[in-house]
């Protein structure tokens, strides 16, 4: 478009978004948690933490710059950074509250269970 302004119906960028920013973080989530498992097995919550902030990272930024950059709707074209930003946060909040201590009880049990994994 000559004007600079996305030409995409908002739902379908959302969607486009969405799908991108779910397929880019689940790959790096996957890649890192596996890297970091391998580097240091000892070690059993830098996995599922570094992974879940970059993963948390790549999926947060990649959704709203794809869906709204540039965007036709005003104060989402100029707010997305931060709007990103804050959801970044929370995200990762929840993540290290939830996530990583889920995945250590639940590595316990399995070690219990089934031995050393």
């Amino acid at each position: 478009d000559v004007t600079g302004v996305q030409t995409c119906a908002l739902p379908i960028c959302i969607g486009f978004a969405s799908a991108t920013a779910y397929a880019l973080g689940t790959f790096l989530d996957v890649y890192v948690f596996q890297h970091f498992r391998e580097r240091w097995p000892n070690v059993w919550w830098t996995a599922p933490t570094l992974s879940s902030i970059a993963a948390n990272l790549l999926d947060t930024y990649t959704f709203f710059g794809v869906a709204f950059y540039q965007s036709a709707d005003k104060y989402m074209a100029e707010n997305w950074t931060e709007i990103a930003t804050s959801q970044l946060v929370l995200k990762i909040v929840v993540s290290l509250i939830v996530v990583v201590p889920l995945y250590g009880l639940f590595l316990n049990f399995l070690m219990k269970r089934v031995g050393k994994v």
